[in-house]
């Protein structure tokens, strides 16, 4: 295990089997409830299970990226600067590039895929080169940091 995955995940946890079981739970509790436009419901209870496991996460808002259109998700880190991205409502924008997503819950994505699921997140908006690091780890969600 190296030095940033012993920051991130001290307690050695399985990241994996807890995002897995957290969305099993978010699922049986909002069974009733439809994916469409509860984005910020869906990633608020994944939020506050993952940290009551435990486990480093971050809830980001696509209007926090100064982005028009809102949708929220969540993100906790992995090894090699790589992101376990949690969206349970991802299948209202009826896109197949993510199927993983789509079936899972969850994917493990890097800079690449994270600035196609933002950008299909937030019908194109999103044109800019976002790196999951700049925010993940952006203190003010509301000062633009990623200017490139």
């Amino acid at each position: 295990m190296n030095l940033y995955d012993k920051i991130t995940n001290i307690r050695e946890i399985d990241r994996v089997k807890v995002i897995e079981e957290v969305i099993k739970e978010v699922k049986q509790e909002y069974q009733k409830l439809t994916t469409k436009r509860t984005c910020v419901i869906y990633s608020s209870l994944v939020y506050i299970l993952l940290n009551q496991k435990h486990i480093t996460t971050r809830i980001i808002n696509t209007k926090d990226l100064n982005l028009n259109f809102e949708h929220q998700f969540c993100l906790v880190p992995d090894q090699n600067n790589k992101y376990y991205l949690i969206d349970l409502t991802y299948d209202q924008f009826n896109n197949t590039n993510f199927k993983e997503l789509s079936q899972n819950g969850y994917i493990i994505i890097n800079d690449l895929e994270f600035n196609k699921y933002l950008n299909i997140v937030t019908n194109g908006e999103a044109k800019d080169i976002y790196e999951v690091d700049q925010i993940f780890y952006q203190t003010n969600p509301y000062e633009k940091k990623l200017d490139k």
